[in-house]
């Protein structure tokens, strides 16, 4: 045996010698550049969730990234929507290369290295119009345009009176879509064709020819002329390996595959070095297997005709456990299960390891009645303390030894994992359809009562049928039935929810409003909040995070009913890596025991409340979800809660 071990490792050392000549020994030090970019003109360049975190993507990015292997350089990206700001920055020197900048934009004081990639200008109409195909059409038409955006013909055309200057080519083409203009003159037909089918807007249509057609560069200032020669020299390459027109079919929808050796190369030897050494680790642990199974066969002999085809043909698994809690025998679904703690044939495993820690108990008092009363029943989670749990049901019997001198538990368990998800995704279809029947008797019995309430209201306003002491009570009162009203259209849709009206949000604003109209009901506790010196701006719907954060409040007010120090904590705080806004709210009362935290944004599940349905969270969670952002809660019993709110941020600038 010693030889063939001994050519084993020697082949070992080699194959990982061999790999390790592919993996560089030291990483070389690398200019690092600043690129100023927009990122907001898909497909060029736009920002994209992955994993939790927000990155940079598109045509662009991708031609730089094979820029910046010829230049041996690494970068980093510096974005904003402003041209303007981005000419300031290469001028000062704030950043090193403009990507992609405007031909001639700022004149012949930057050095401009052509892309092969343009910007054509287009006219696109919603579909209802039919009298515009050209630039000539759009005079007394309302058309918007993107401020700041380099036209050379179109906006001179219109009347200023019925041009609409918006921020962005989604703004204009979502104002299109719903009929609030006619025309919409796009900087970059690329661009709006990308963003009318990812946001699927149906009534925009493009018409007539390209009005015109602006190149694309790199720019660099005119000071970093050797950084500008090897650009040039980069481009020549990638021009000769065609990698612009490859980034270009690649956005296009067409399909693109490498060399295969150039692709996977690295893969293919890692591959077979794994197969290599596996099918040597076969020989081996088969040798090994053939001596021991040469040195057991005549112990196993009696004791595997009489029971190897009743336990090991069973798909469930089946044991026997003696007094002591011991498992003597296994079948192989049993020993693959028991695998993660230790072999069953080498050391013994206890009943209580395979058991959760919760459950320990009732597996003693199981296994105490098998042996009392014969047989027994019961539903235990078993877990092999690596990652698989499973749920199964147990039957045991009371048997005898081979040799009957004591008695043994022969265990039947059969995995009911699927069946039991399967049952409660079953009672969670049934809650909800009973939210909807909630949802439909609440907001029919309330918006009537509420409607008369506002419409009283609003006539004592419009009258004048009031003090002026009592004016704000009646404003609050107006707002907060109208908010009622809302609350119950959203209840309505719990079952069949729509889409978010998103506007831009401030969340410091907003967590303020929210603070001045719950003041009479936080007036007995200390509110901590300390806002964030600068606006915090996410694309959202108002109304439906301000009810967010009115649940969320609302807890932590019950929770602190029966505390000593009653205080509740409001911090911002950023998460750079992910281009998110984070908010805590934390307060001193009871707390939530482990064990619920997990449950606590479920359907109908109220922990602390015996007056509450258990809703608030279920439909918080439902509304940041439909933001793209994240909500948790951390807590332990008598140390309070705190509940964090995650949310993209608008932009990284």
């Amino acid at each position: 045996m010693k030889p063939l071990v001994i050519i084993i490792v020697v082949i070992i050392i080699v194959l990982f010698f061999c790999l390790g000549l592919i993996t560089p020994v030291q990483a070389v030090k690398k200019e690092k550049l600043r690129v100023g970019i927009r990122p907001y003109s898909p497909p060029f360049c736009f920002l994209s969730k992955e994993d939790h975190r927000v990155v940079l993507r598109g045509i662009a990015i991708d031609f730089w990234t094979q820029l910046e292997k010829l230049l041996h350089v690494d970068s980093e990206f510096v974005s904003t929507s402003s041209l303007e700001e981005r000419r300031l920055w290469l001028e000062q020197g704030d950043i090193d290369v403009e990507l992609w900048a405007i031909m001639g934009e700022g004149g012949d004081d930057f050095l401009y290295v052509p892309v092969g990639f343009d910007l054509k200008q287009r006219l696109f109409v919603n579909r209802s119009c039919r009298t515009v195909v050209c630039v000539r059409d759009i005079t007394h038409k309302r058309v918007a345009v993107i401020s700041g955006a380099q036209y050379k013909t179109g906006p001179d055309k219109v009347n200023p009176d019925n041009v609409v200057s918006v921020p962005s080519p989604l703004e204009a083409l979502n104002m299109l879509n719903s009929g609030l203009v006619d025309v919409f003159l796009a900087p970059s037909e690329r661009v709006a064709l990308y963003l009318i089918e990812q946001y699927r807007l149906e009534h925009v249509k493009a018409v007539g020819l390209p009005i015109s057609t602006i190149p694309l560069a790199l720019a660099v200032h005119p000071g970093r002329r050797e950084l500008y020669r090897r650009i040039q020299q980069a481009m020549v390459t990638l021009d000769r390996f065609s990698i612009p027109e490859t980034i270009r079919k690649k956005w296009e929808g067409t399909s693109y595959r490498g060399s295969f050796w150039d692709t996977y190369l690295k893969e293919f030897l890692i591959a077979a070095a794994a197969v290599v050494i596996g099918l040597l680790a076969v020989m081996l642990w088969n040798y090994q297997l053939k001596s021991r199974v040469r040195r057991m066969t005549r112990d196993l002999e009696t004791s595997g005709r009489r029971y190897r085809t009743l336990i090991e043909s069973s798909p469930d698994m089946l044991f026997v456990v003696e007094q002591d809690g011991v498992i003597s025998q296994a079948n192989d679904k049993a020993k693959a299960f028991f695998s993660n703690l230790r072999a069953v044939d080498e050391k013994a495993v206890l009943l209580n390891d395979l058991v959760v820690p919760e459950e320990r108990k009732a597996a003693v008092d199981f296994l105490a009645r098998v042996f009392e009363k014969r047989i027994s029943e019961g539903s235990f989670t078993l877990t092999d303390r690596q990652e698989r749990v499973i749920e199964v049901d147990v039957a045991a019997v009371r048997i005898l030894s081979e040799h009957g001198d004591r008695q043994l538990a022969c265990c039947f368990a059969r995995d009911v994992t699927q069946r039991n998800s399967i049952e409660r995704e079953l009672v969670q279809a049934d809650r909800m359809a009973t939210i909807g029947k909630l949802a439909a008797g609440v907001a029919h019995e309330i918006n009537n009562p509420l409607g008369i309430m506002q419409a009283n209201v609003q006539l004592i306003l419009a009258r004048g049928w009031y003090d002026e002491s009592a004016k704000e009570p009646l404003e609050a009162i107006r707002r907060n039935a109208v908010r009622a009203g809302q609350i119950t259209k959203d209840l309505l849709n719990l079952t069949r929810p729509g889409d978010p009206r998103p506007t831009h949000v401030d969340l410091v604003e907003l967590v303020r409003v929210t603070l001045s109209m719950l003041h009479p009901q936080l007036k007995r506790i200390r509110v901590d909040f300390q806002p964030n010196p600068e606006e915090i701006i996410v694309y959202a719907d108002r109304n439906l995070l301000q009810q967010v954060l009115v649940n969320i409040l609302l807890n932590a007010k019950n929770s602190l009913e029966e505390a000593s120090k009653k205080e509740i904590r409001i911090r911002f705080c950023a998460i750079c890596e992910e281009n998110a806004a984070c908010i805590r709210i934390e307060d001193t009362g009871r707390g939530i025991p482990r064990k619920y935290l997990n449950r606590i944004f479920e359907p109908f599940f109220s922990h602390g409340k015996a007056d509450g349905f258990g809703l608030g969270l279920f439909i918080s969670r439902r509304i940041i979800e439909k933001h793209n952002g994240m909500i948790f809660a951390e807590s332990e019993k008598g140390k309070g809660t705190h509940i964090i709110i995650e949310l993209p941020l608008l932009n990284t600038a």
